[in-house]
């Protein structure tokens, strides 16, 4: 486990995945990220890449062959190594081995970055193509907050959109009435509220979400324009996952990776760069 802090708050994350495990407020002593409860769910902060969700199949056709691909891709799972730090900042970098490129063929360089500043978290996944062509992937956050019930999530602006519950093999499910919010902006969080699955917001017209509790604000995150916004925890389980995704659309069933709907190109030696920061 990597630590920094800025005497404000202090962030713990791990070298397995970029994993973000604690981010605390010093002198409060209050922590703000779910502690990975192994009898509820054993991760915190894991990174989505290169696929977000479950590919159809459980892989993808590429030039013709077909590779398998895990849910939500292989950076969750795999070790980074420090390329930088600072007592207020982190750097981590993953380049894929022989093992991992027989499930993703292209060559990159992955980079997690974190800066503390006030009572502020940046951070930001990087995607380096370090190939001769472009590689096409998926791209996702996906930190659960500590919550109670009643509290609410309000968008930084109007809505007008509805939203999908997805099931565990990331499907529509079709016995859960969708969510609209029709020129509305807050959620309330209930025991029940994920009992039908995650909830899949398309093309929010907000770049930031905010968790509140009686009517104050006690976080707030900004993740700019994202096609997919998920909400997601377990069912009455105090936390709650806010996930922009850049990425595939896989209620679309295209097996052909760079077909994919909304999945994102880049071209030999360019950087794709997500950045998003965390207020508490």
């Amino acid at each position: 486990m990597i630590k920094i802090n800025n005497g404000t708050i202090s962030l713990s994350v791990e070298e397995r995945g970029a994993q973000m495990r604690s981010l605390c407020d010093i002198s409060a002593n209050r922590e703000y990220l779910w502690q990975a409860d192994p009898e509820v769910w054993s991760r915190s902060a894991p990174v989505l890449f290169p696929a977000v969700g479950k590919m159809h199949t459980d892989g993808y056709i590429y030039k013709n062959e077909r590779y398998p691909m895990p849910k939500h891709g292989f950076a969750r799972d795999v070790l980074f190594e420090v390329e930088e730090k600072s007592e207020s900042t982190l750097t981590l970098a993953y380049t894929p081995d022989e093992n991992v490129k027989a499930m993703y063929p292209f060559d990159l360089v992955f980079r997690a970055r974190f800066a503390l500043k006030g009572r502020t978290l940046s951070f930001s996944y990087e995607v380096e193509n370090k190939g001769e062509e472009t590689m096409y992937f998926s791209l996702g956050a996906h930190p659960g907050f500590f919550c109670e019930f009643g509290d609410k999530i309000v968008f930084e602006k109007e809505e007008n959109v509805t939203a999908l519950f997805f099931n565990e093999a990331d499907r529509p499910n079709e016995n859960a009435a969708p969510v609209t919010l029709n020129g509305k902006s807050e959620l309330t969080l209930t025991r029940e509220f994920f009992e039908s699955g995650s909830l899949c917001f398309p093309a929010v017209a907000s770049e930031g979400v905010r968790l509140e509790r009686d009517g104050k604000a006690y976080m707030k995150m900004h993740f700019g324009k994202v096609p997919h916004l998920w909400l997601w925890a377990k069912p009455h389980a105090n936390f709650v996952c806010i996930e922009p995704w850049h990425g595939a659309d896989e209620c679309v069933p295209v097996e052909t990776l760079k077909d994919k709907k909304g999945i994102i190109s880049l071209e030999a030696g360019k950087t794709f760069v997500f950045p998003i920061t965390v207020e508490i």
